[in-house]
């Protein structure tokens, strides 16, 4: 009977075991283990292995090749190598040349707390791998949504209503703000919108004191040239009628404004270093406090504009048109002004010191208080300009400019012998003779001048 059951026991167990191995071939039954083969030596793993060298020898070749240099450069390798036996009990207490005098109590709290620290670095170190990889991921679905908002504002840029248009320029706006690293193609966007926008027409005869910059125009601009945003990339707005266009405290460093309409335009405390603003039409624009230092304005009409307090140091200001602008208390020093057209123009307070004014025209301009300290006035233009309180003027500086009875000068140089006969010739050239000034004659006799005429 007893043997019976155990032919029962043992075919039920051999049932169980079919079942198990067809559906969890890992699993054991009770009381039965499965053989395990050992793995022998097979092609296709020695293949695995050579792939595995392959895939990895462009880095492996890469640490071969940072090992040599840093080797060849300071000679620490071989060092390095010697202090591994150092480093390692240090490391590791099991490896201590004391470790065997230990008694089993203080090698097992050592071993315990080895393997603790073992595993708090590895747990350290898998929590900044997972980090790295939030990190990762979470960036690429960021630049994904600056992506799609760029779309999205792309083509809102080409609507019809001027509101939506001005939702998108505010939205490439934010973009600049939360992704710089997209400034650069924001930026091209928006000065292509401003180019599309705001290209110069032919129609001479359309008045542009009449017309004004679009909001959608103007705050295009106004994102573009934010000190706070201004990159380094090159900003050209040549060729572009902006009339009334607001740039106050503007960035505008490096940009190219040649040929722009820009009248009555607003460039209060702009940074304009190094600007190029060539035949620009500036007519009473307003440039108070702005840098202009180094910025190219050849033939430039300025007229009636203000630069009250701007620096204009070491700008290039040929055949530039300054019909009654205002430059009090303008920095202008080193600046070149050769042929400027500044009638009535009114440079009080000016720094003039080192600045070319050669075959300027200058009649009725006004320096009050400027500095001239050395300036250059070959052959300008002094008719009726007020010179009268300049500081730093030279008897040179006089003889070599043209002046005329009318101009103001200070008295210790109006009544020199040298500038009345310069002051003859010239209005013997001009034939003003007729014209003089009334008590001019008197003073030039008092010299022992001899006026022609009388």
């Amino acid at each position: 009977m007893a043997e019976l059951n155990r032919r029962d026991d043992y075919a039920d167990r051999r049932r169980q075991w079919r079942q198990h191995a067809t559906a969890k071939p890992r699993e054991c039954i009770a009381g039965y283990r499965r053989r395990r083969h050992k793995k022998s030596w097979h092609p296709a793993r020695a293949t695995y292995k050579i792939g595995l060298i392959r895939r990895y020898r462009g880095r492996l070749l890469g640490v071969a090749m940072i090992l040599l240099i840093a080797q060849l450069q300071w000679g620490w390798l071989p060092d390095a190598i010697h202090a591994i036996p150092k480093v390692v009990p240090a490391v590791i207490p099991m490896a201590r040349a004391e470790w065997s005098g230990l008694s089993d109590s203080v090698k097992a709290t050592a071993e315990g707390q080895f393997r603790l620290a073992v595993v708090q670095a590895l747990g350290a170190g898998g929590a900044a791998l997972a980090l790295a990889y939030t990190a990762r991921t979470y960036r690429l679905s960021y630049r994904g949504q600056v992506t799609d908002r760029f779309s999205k504002a792309l083509e809102r840029l080409g609507a019809q209503e001027p509101y939506i248009r001005v939702g998108a320029v505010h939205a490439l706006e934010q973009i600049l703000y939360d992704a710089p690293d997209q400034a650069g193609p924001a930026a091209q966007v928006l000065a292509s919108f401003v180019r599309e926008r705001s290209t110069v027409t032919d129609d001479d005869d359309i008045r542009l004191d009449d017309r004004s910059t679009p909001d959608d125009v103007q705050i295009a601009l106004t994102t573009m040239t934010r000190i706070n945003i201004r990159s380094t990339w090159p900003l050209d707005l040549s060729g572009l009628s902006l009339p009334g266009a607001d740039f106050h405290r503007a960035d505008l460093s490096g940009v190219r404004l040649c040929e722009c309409r820009l009248t009555s335009a607003n460039f209060y405390f702009a940074r304009l270093a190094e600007a190029d603003l060539t035949r620009v039409q500036c007519e009473g624009a307003v440039f108070d406090q702005a840098d202009l230092e180094g910025a190219v304005l050849d033939g430039a009409d300025l007229s009636k504009s203000r630069f009250r307090d701007a620096d204009l140091a070491g700008a290039f200001m040929g055949d530039v048109y300054l019909q009654w602008a205002h430059f009090e208390r303008a920095r202008i020093v080193k600046a070149f002004l050769g042929n400027a057209k500044a009638e009535h123009a009114l440079f009080d307070d000016a720094d003039l010191r080192g600045a070319r004014l050669a075959d300027a025209k200058l009649r009725g301009t006004r320096f009050r208080g400027a500095r001239l300290d050395g300036a250059d006035l070959d052959n300008a233009d002094l008719h009726k300009a007020d010179l009268y309180c300049a500081k730093g003027l030279t008897l040179e500086q006089v003889v070599a400019a043209r002046p005329t009875s009318w101009t103001m000068l200070p008295q210790a140089i109006g009544r020199n012998p040298r500038v009345i006969k310069r002051i003859l010739e010239v209005e013997a050239e001009q034939g003003m003779g007729e014209s003089r000034r009334i008590g001019f004659n008197e003073i030039a006799r008092r010299v022992g001048i001899a006026v022609s005429g009388e």
